[in-house]
């Protein structure tokens, strides 16, 4: 089976020997080939939503909490989801509840600039934005940045839970709102 990560996402995946259970937020699809079914092929546990039930075990809705119905994780995934979910608080808390402690995030969302992807998306974390969550939330950044470029530039995160705290949402205005695709 070919592997459909994207090499600009693969890049900021922990190294896969380190994972046995994925949580995926949002079904991906690329070459017709799920991410799930690749990452089940290679023996990992893995768990995905979306609202549309072609893509995804799931259609939980990621705004609500979901860990005690899913449990917890090696690594949650999230490749383009972030942007679409209204209710950036409840995403966050269950991005946090999703990851065992000593697990990873992977995050691509479109860079927090207005000349990025203006079509597609409301909500785009800023490097603050994860900087921050990290200080209130006992994680750690592996690895930050940006890739591709407009109008399709992405960033890029591969965080680590390192302390076992309760979730406390930053402040919202560090997430980029994208104003333009209200046009």
């Amino acid at each position: 089976m070919i592997n459909p990560v994207r090499p600009d996402e693969y890049e900021y995946y922990p190294p896969l020997e380190w994972i046995t259970s994925m949580f995926e937020c949002g079904g991906k699809v690329n070459q017709g080939v799920t991410y799930k079914s690749w990452f089940e092929a290679m023996g990992i546990r893995h768990v995905s939503v979306d609202f549309d039930p072609r893509w995804a075990d799931f259609t939980d809705d990621l705004r609500h909490p979901l860990w005690d119905k899913h449990g917890t994780f090696d690594c949650v995934a999230d490749i383009g989801t972030a942007e679409h979910v209204d209710g950036q608080a409840g995403f966050w808390e269950n991005i946090h509840n999703l990851t065992k402690v000593g697990g990873y995030y992977v995050g691509q969302h479109p860079a927090p600039n207005s000349d990025s992807w203006w079509w597609h998306g409301n909500h785009y974390p800023t490097e603050e934005f994860y900087e921050s969550f990290c200080e209130l939330n006992g994680w750690q950044i592996e690895k930050m940045g940006r890739g591709l470029a407009p109008p399709n530039e992405n960033l890029y995160v591969l965080m680590r839970r390192v302390k076992d705290k309760p979730f406390t949402m930053p402040d919202e205005s560090l997430i980029y709102f994208n104003r333009m695709r209200r046009r």
